[in-house]
């Protein structure tokens, strides 16, 4: 009889063990997923940023070729930002 609850505690260690090891791989691997989540927010973010910007300076330079002073109005920035925000909530807004 003491035999058989000896192996019988050793099948639980072992399972235990087992079920253990599985659990740590898994969470090693939702903390691996969640970093990669958070990295590709963040290129998303800065390529997002940096498309937003190449926009606005070639609004800018096609500005200057059509023979202004080289200076850009505010106000005409401001129009060119609002509707390239617009056309952007509204894509969202369709998603």
């Amino acid at each position: 009889a003491m035999g058989r609850k000896r192996k019988a505690q050793r099948v639980m260690d072992e399972q235990e063990r087992s079920l253990h090891g599985s659990f740590c791989a898994a969470a090693s691997s939702i903390s691996q997923l969640y970093t990669q989540a958070l990295q590709q927010q963040k290129k998303a973010y800065s390529l997002g940023a940096q498309h937003a910007l190449e926009r606005v300076l070639a609004w800018a330079l096609r500005d200057e070729s059509s023979g202004s002073d080289g200076a850009v109005p505010v106000g005409a920035l401001i129009d060119v930002i609002r509707q390239d925000l617009a056309e952007l909530q509204g894509l969202e807004a369709s998603e």
